[in-house]
């Protein structure tokens, strides 16, 4: 630990810390909301998109009751005030890491050092890998430290207005260097080389901490380039070339989509007893770009879920579900895939929980067929679906 003192001043760089899974949830069950709140006191919390899937993931595991407690316990922290900035999925595909969650964490904590030169950037993680690529990343104010170190930055050295030696080592660094913002490739504005992204560096061995879980995927890293840069030709092809029927498909599918949602409202009827109905999914209309799920909605949603567990309060899902509906209608209906998933098992538990328990099968069957095949759980929508037809 340093015995740098910040005199008057209680920081003289503002901290972002950002906390892989197993960080996270390693605080101690008989004060971890304490913790939490005690690493807001020290800087700026972020999760990154693939700390906070498999969060959710874990909340929604009921074969390790104790990691889906601590889990809930966060979600529902932060339902409750909690001021963790989750940040979207993201990935570098040049950062040496065959593990996607651990590569992704590490993308968005990368990309946080590289937007804020002039903030202390620091990744809290026990990955041993991970750290030695936080050493090699060129980044003079990136470092990372463990939870456990965290806890004794508060305990012993917050209210001294001392840092821990990795964070003071970061200052050194910070006034060595320009504070302009590093390029969006990963290099710097001068010669220094970034050894994170060096595809010719040597990738270092995994060190696996826990046993693997299913990862949810990047719709972002899912997409090609190519058919980004096709789409880039087509658009400046099509101001060159006249094209036939281009007012008509676009306008006569909407409003077909348009009946279509009015009739399946007044044929469906009210799907549950207190007469309210969930929002009617839309066909898809055009091909742009799908925007990231506000991470508010995806909050919302597993504080829901948390919710109806507590009190089997129908609506509760309901509104949830009806907020990501809307939104994916007026996107195409598309959701990137964390809004995707949170739609989903929304759908999943209203129409097995709410609508099935209730006697209404047929509703059930209808919600459970706009399930995305892309669902974690797909395969108990399908068993499900085949069970109540019978």
């Amino acid at each position: 630990m340093s015995n740098l003192s910040f005199g008057n001043q209680k920081s003289k760089y503002k901290h972002l810390l950002v906390f892989d899974t197993i960080a996270l949830l390693s605080a101690d069950e008989s004060n971890r909301v304490q913790v939490w709140r005690n690493n807001e006191q020290l800087g700026e919390c972020y999760i990154p998109g693939a700390t906070y899937a498999e969060i959710s993931k874990f909340a929604q595991d009921y074969k390790n009751s104790k990691d889906q407690a601590r889990a809930r316990a966060f979600l529902e922290f932060q339902s409750k005030g909690g001021h963790y900035k989750t940040q979207p999925t993201e990935d570098n595909r040049k950062i040496p890491l065959d593990n996607p969650k651990d590569r992704q964490i590490l993308a968005c904590a990368y990309r946080l050092a590289a937007e804020n030169p002039n903030s202390a950037v620091i990744l809290v993680t026990y990955d041993a890998t991970m750290q030695a690529l936080v050493k090699q990343s060129g980044l003079p104010n990136f470092c990372y430290l463990t939870a456990k170190d965290i806890a004794e930055w508060f305990h012993n050295l917050y209210y001294q207005n001392k840092v821990p030696q990795a964070v003071h080592d970061t200052y050194q660094r910070m006034k060595q260097f320009p504070k302009e913002p590093f390029t969006a490739s990963g290099g710097h504005n001068g010669n220094r080389r970034n050894h994170v992204v060096g595809k010719e560096e040597k990738q270092p061995r995994r060190i696996e901490q826990v046993a693997e879980q299913p990862r949810l995927k990047s719709a972002a890293a899912e997409q090609p380039r190519k058919s980004h840069q096709n789409s880039q030709q087509a658009d400046q092809s099509s101001t060159l070339k006249p094209q036939k029927n281009r007012f008509f498909s676009p306008v006569a599918l909407s409003i077909a989509v348009a009946c279509v949602a009015v009739v399946t409202l007044l044929g469906t009827g009210f799907f549950t007893k207190n007469h309210s109905t969930t929002v009617v999914a839309q066909a898809q209309v055009d091909n742009q770009p799908v925007e990231s799920t506000p991470p508010n909605l995806i909050s919302q949603a597993e504080a829901t879920i948390i919710e109806f567990q507590k009190t089997k309060d129908g609506s509760v899902l309901r509104d949830s579900l009806n907020e990501l509906q809307t939104l994916k209608n007026k996107q195409g209906v598309r959701l990137d895939e964390q809004g995707e998933q949170r739609l989903s098992r929304l759908k999943h538990k209203y129409a097995i929980e709410v609508l099935a328990s209730s006697g209404q099968k047929a509703e059930a069957v209808k919600m459970l067929k706009e399930v995305s095949p892309k669902y974690s759980e797909f395969g108990d929508v399908k068993k499900w679906i085949k069970k109540l037809n019978k």
